[in-house]
C-alpha cells in the first residue's frame, strides 16, 4: 500500500482479514481468526482496526475490495466489504475503513492520520449504494466485536454498543510513548594496553531489534 499511518507510525502493509478485521503492517493466514477478541488483548493478532469481526464468508456471497481514492487534495485507501454473508446465516454486511494518506490537503507526517470506519448505508450519498451494515447480527457461532487496538495489544478500544446502519466511527490514537529504563552493569578487560571500541548489545521480549549502545575504552598497565 501507499504510505500511511497509525498510531503515529508509518505504515505501507496491510492484512485484510476476510473476517471483518484489518491488520495494520500486515499479517499471517492465522491472523484471519473467525474468533473476535475484546480489546486490548496482547494475543496476536495485534495493530488490529476491526470494523466487524465475526465469522464471515466471503466465498459464499459479497466481495472485499482495495483501492485509493482521491480528491480535493486527500487521498485515501479504502477497504471495502460488500454485502459479505455470515458463514452459518444468510445476514450480509457493508462497511468500510477509510485509511487517510498525506497530501497537500492532510499534510505529510504523523498529523495526516485519519482513520475512519463506516457502516452501509451511506446516507450522505445514497448512490454509494444500499447494502446494510446490520453489525449487531454478528454469525451466531462466534459472536461479534467491533473496534481497535495498538500493536502490542496493550490499549484499545471497542464500541458499544453496536454500530447502526448509516454511523460513522473515527479511531483515535496517539504515538507511542518511550518506556522505562533499565541499567545493566559488566566487566570489560583487554590483554593489552589501548583505546577499544565496546558494542553492548540486548535482545528483549517487549521490544523489537537488537539495542547496542558503543562505548570507547581506554585500557591502561
Amino acid at each position: 500500500m501507499p504510505t500511511f499511518f497509525y498510531g503515529g507510525e508509518p505504515y505501507t502493509r496491510i492484512g485484510v482479514g476476510s473476517n471483518g478485521t484489518l491488520v495494520i503492517g500486515g499479517g499471517q493466514a492465522a491472523d484471519a481468526t473467525p474468533f473476535p477478541q475484546h480489546f486490548p488483548n496482547p494475543a496476536p493478532p495485534n495493530n488490529v482496526v476491526a470494523p466487524l469481526w465475526t465469522d464471515l464468508n466471503p466465498g459464499s456471497a459479497g466481495a472485499i475490495r482495495a483501492a485509493t481514492l482521491s480528491g480535493g487534495g486527500f487521498s485515501w485507501i479504502v477497504i471495502d466489504w460488500d454485502a459479505v454473508r455470515n458463514f452459518s446465516n444468510p445476514t450480509t454486511h457493508s462497511f468500510e475503513v477509510w485509511l487517510q494518506r498525506p497530501s497537500a490537503a492532510a499534510g505529510t507526517g504523523p498529523g495526516s492520520e485519519a482513520v475512519t470506519v463506516d457502516y452501509g448505508p451511506n446516507l450522505t450519498l445514497p448512490g454509494d449504494g444500499p447494502g446494510l451494515g446490520n453489525a449487531g447480527i454478528g454469525d451466531p457461532g462466534t459472536g461479534v466485536n467491533w473496534g481497535a487496538e495498538n500493536r502490542s495489544g496493550t490499549s484499545g478500544q471497542n464500541i458499544s454498543p453496536a454500530p447502526v446502519n448509516g454511523h460513522e466511527f473515527d479511531v483515535q490514537t496517539s504515538p507511542p510513548k518511550a518506556g522505562g529504563q533499565a541499567t545493566v552493569t559488566f566487566d570489560v578487560g583487554a590483554k593489552r594496553p589501548g583505546t577499544y571500541r565496546s558494542i553492548a548489545a540486548m535482545t528483549s521480549n517487549v521490544t523489537a531489534g537488537v539495542t547496542q549502545v558503543a562505548q570507547t575504552l581506554t585500557a591502561t598497565p
